[in-house]
């Protein structure tokens, strides 16, 4: 036989779980000082990759910018990289006008259609949107040099017309 009644038995029962909740809420809620060891140097790290991904996705492009440029620092190939290539492409040609880079984006986008079939026909149509960018302002170019060759001849001969006005209009008694 027991040496408690059982109505002692339930209360002790009954403390002792209260007591072991209390205890394991208390353990749970302590913060922990374990940490684990950083990953080797060419690992790269999900968070990264996903922390520009986030970024990207909401239009916070310099944070994006520097994330997918840290996975391209610890990504020498693979799929990490192809997509760190074409997001900061992306970002090169959507960016603030005066920081923008045409050429570095073209390369970029170069290097992901040649090493793989990541997002190939938005690769494409970038690709070929570029040129004709590039394509139409050259032609701007050539256009403006005419203008301002045009220009010139025009204030030449408005300088010559001034000479010969004066020189009537001087010449008379």
């Amino acid at each position: 036989m027991s040496p408690h009644p059982p109505a002692a038995r339930v209360r002790a029962t009954r403390i002792l779980a209260v007591l072991l909740c209390v205890w394991s809420v208390g353990c749970a809620t302590q913060k922990r000082s374990v940490t684990a060891p950083p990953p080797p140097a060419q690992t790269i790290q999900p968070a990264g990759i996903q922390g520009a991904r986030v970024a990207f996705a909401q239009g916070r492009y310099d944070e994006a910018y520097r994330g997918f440029e840290r996975v391209l620092e610890q990504a020498p190939a693979g799929s990490l990289r192809t997509e760190a290539l074409y997001h900061l492409a992306v970002i090169e040609l959507i960016r603030d006008p005066k920081a923008r880079n045409f050429s570095k984006a073209r390369n970029r986008l170069g290097e992901v259609k040649v090493s793989s079939d990541y997002r190939r026909a938005e690769v494409e149509a970038i690709l070929e949107l570029l040129v004709t960018l590039e394509d139409t302002r050259a032609s701007s170019r050539r256009q403006g040099e005419t203008i301002r060759a045009q220009e010139e001849a025009l204030e030449q001969k408005e300088e010559a017309l001034r000479s010969v006005t004066e020189t009537l209009i001087g010449g008379e008694p």
